[in-house]
């Protein structure tokens, strides 16, 4: 549009010009006039065509990150107001009132120190050892007596005893000496028997009712006090490692929604294979090495204590995860995540082992489930945190900032448990009591355990792993789904284990259908998969993870609670056998990416999906012809 025209003749030739570059005015949703302020003149016109489209995609992200973002903060102020309150508040009142058994017992003080939010907890702890001091003075006397007159008394009774037998002898003119006198004699003599029983008697029951109030002080060392509060399990309360696991697999979780893509841009020939299976290589890797370092971590954190295991290994997936975050090939990536993955498998099992060690047997399902619920909860969180990042600083930043993370879990563990680690005695450790390898493959001697990994738990974790953490967010992102979104997505799957597990064990705990829920499971993995062949996108994708989900509430907890029930895992113990089961697991884990990365070669996402189904709905149908015919046999 030529210049020349007044303010008010803005809009006349628009129509004119408009048509000469095949547009009309219903094209155009703005015009922005543009003017010369020197000369007070209009120089031209900016037509602008907007794309609803574009808008409401752009309005329903911005609506979504405030969702999630919001989401997650309510799940973070959960975890440190929860610890918050366990730290400062709940567990030092239970402490004090468990010393305050103990020290009534025992009249002994209790032990003054300061408290972050509770002042009058120290003032009342001050009030109650001034009221102890002024007791044990009067008190003084009775405990004096109580230490010293059982044997005082002891000699009195010997006395009487030895009187009242030569008075006895003399009455009965057992003595020839005193017999013309004892007749005279023999009522006194009689009246002093009577009464050194009646001594006797009074003496026995003052001793009876002396040691009756057990006041002694301080006849318990400290190792008896703290073997009291560790039985008891709050001597270290078991929510102490919430914070520390939620943030540690929080910052983990930052790169699942875009590891694959992150490969890919390190990607490099290697022996021949293929793209796909290269990158899902390192997955692969991470998942070996975790399975590897959780039964060894396990052991040595038995024999040495959770502490140093639990520093070490935040240290090393620390340390990984900023490595990652520099590398330059997939070479350099291999080994800084196979760092990542020995610090992670070291870490969760010194965090099991630090619950099983601070719970009683009443309180260590709570004590699990409180785990459970940090890990979930800081999985779910890392996961949309880390794709909506990496929309806005890249990669590299993402794995660099969960390494920071990772180091704030370290540096809130050394806060946490500094001064609260009791020492233990070391014991010496063999190769075959680190990794029971005798027993590798034995367990499968035993019909069922083998029937149980072979046909559901191997194939429940490569669809898991392989599916979940490798396929959608290659599948996302190849049609257009933005970073965050593909971490909205994959955190369906953790909503659903982490709600929905509850409800499901609530009203469906029937130990004698376990192994149906299996089977309910693999089946549901399967349909929804095999639905792909109808429907496609990202809708579609979004409800095979939320059915994955669903699932896995079903078939994962009946398939951990019927293995301890096998003939094989009773014979050579629940905890080795417990490590065996998982390392067979974590087998469908390491082959899970290679074999999804295959499928994706030959034959594409959408039927590597299918063929995913397939396998998950044969498996369960045969686990069901073993259970049947199991079930004629030994009916």
């Amino acid at each position: 549009i030529k210049p020349g025209t007044k303010k008010s003749a803005i809009l006349n030739p628009i129509g004119i010009k408009l048509e000469r570059y095949g547009l009309s005015k219903k094209s155009i949703d703005t015009i922005l006039p543009v003017f010369n302020k020197r000369k007070n003149i209009h120089v031209g016109n900016i037509n602008m065509r907007i794309s609803p489209d574009i808008i409401i995609g752009k309005s329903m992200e911005i609506l979504l990150d405030m969702v999630t973002v919001i989401m997650t903060s309510l799940i973070i102020t959960f975890e440190l107001l929860s610890f918050f309150v366990s730290y400062s508040i709940s567990n030092p009142l239970v402490n004090v009132v468990k010393e305050v058994q103990f020290s009534t017992k025992n009249l002994s003080l209790l032990s003054g120190r300061s408290y972050l939010v509770m002042n009058e907890l120290g003032t009342i702890i001050e009030k109650y050892n001034n009221y102890m001091i002024k007791l044990k003075r009067f008190l003084g006397p009775h405990i004096s007596a109580q230490q010293f007159f059982p044997e005082l008394g002891n000699r009195f009774r010997k006395d009487i005893k030895e009187q009242s037998s030569a008075i006895s002898t003399v009455v009965e003119g057992g003595n020839k000496l005193y017999e013309k006198k004892a007749s005279s004699l023999k009522p006194v003599l009689s009246g002093m028997l009577e009464n050194l029983s009646v001594l006797n008697t009074h003496l026995i029951t003052f001793m009876e009712h002396l040691s009756g109030y057990r006041l002694t002080p301080d006849t318990h060392t400290k190792s008896d006090r703290y073997d009291e509060k560790k039985d008891s399990g709050t001597l270290v309360h078991y929510s102490y490692i919430r914070p520390i696991i939620f943030f540690f697999v929080m910052a983990d979780g930052f790169c699942a929604s875009f590891f694959p893509m992150f490969v890919d841009t390190l990607y490099t020939p290697i022996l021949g294979f293929s793209r796909e299976i290269i990158i899902g290589l390192p997955i692969s890797v991470f998942m070996f090495f975790i399975a590897v370092s959780m039964p060894v971590s396990g052991k040595i954190a038995d024999s040495r204590g959770w502490h140093r295991i639990l520093i070490a290994g935040i240290a090393l997936n620390a340390t990984g995860l900023i490595l990652t975050s520099m590398a330059e090939n997939i070479y350099q990536l291999l080994i800084f995540r196979s760092i990542t993955a020995i610090g992670f498998g070291m870490t969760f099992m010194s965090c099991q082992q630090f619950v099983v060690s601070h719970t009683a047997i009443l309180n260590r399902a709570l004590g699990m489930a409180a785990f459970l619920a940090a890990f979930f909860g800081g999985d779910i969180c890392g996961t949309v945190m880390g794709g909506m990042l990496a929309d806005r600083i890249g990669y590299r930043s993402v794995f660099f900032a969960s390494g920071l993370v990772s180091v704030f879990s370290l540096l809130a563990c050394i806060m946490i448990f500094k001064g609260k680690v009791e020492p233990i005695k070391k014991k010496r450790l063999t190769a075959g009591a680190i990794f029971p390898f005798k027993e590798l493959f034995r367990v499968f001697s035993d019909r069922e355990f083998l029937s149980i990994i072979l046909l559901q738990a191997i194939p429940a974790k490569l669809i898991l792993i392989g599916f979940l953490y490798y396929l959608v967010p290659l599948y996302l992102k190849s049609i257009g789904t933005l970073q965050s979104n593909i971490g909205r997505v994959i955190m369906c799957y953790g909503l659903i284990i982490v709600f929905g597990g509850p409800f499901f064990s609530r009203y469906f705990d029937n130990a004698a259908h376990r192994k149906y829920y299996i089977v309910t499971g693999g089946i549901i993995t399967g349909l929804s998969m095999l639905s792909f062949w109808f429907m496609r996108g990202f809708g579609p994708l979004l409800f095979v993870v939320t059915m994955l989900g669903v699932a896995h509430t079903f078939s994962v907890s009946s398939q951990v609670s019927l293995i301890t029930e096998t003939k094989i895992i009773k014979k050579i113990g629940t905890g080795t056998g417990m490590g065996l089961y998982r390392f067979w697991e974590r087998a469908g884990n390491v082959a899970g990416p290679v074999v999804v990365g295959f499928f994706i070669a030959k034959e594409g996402y959408e039927k590597s999906i299918i063929f995913l189904g397939a396998i998950s709905f044969i498996c369960s149908l045969i686990y069901l012809v073993v259970i049947l015919v199991e079930r004629k046999l030994n009916p």
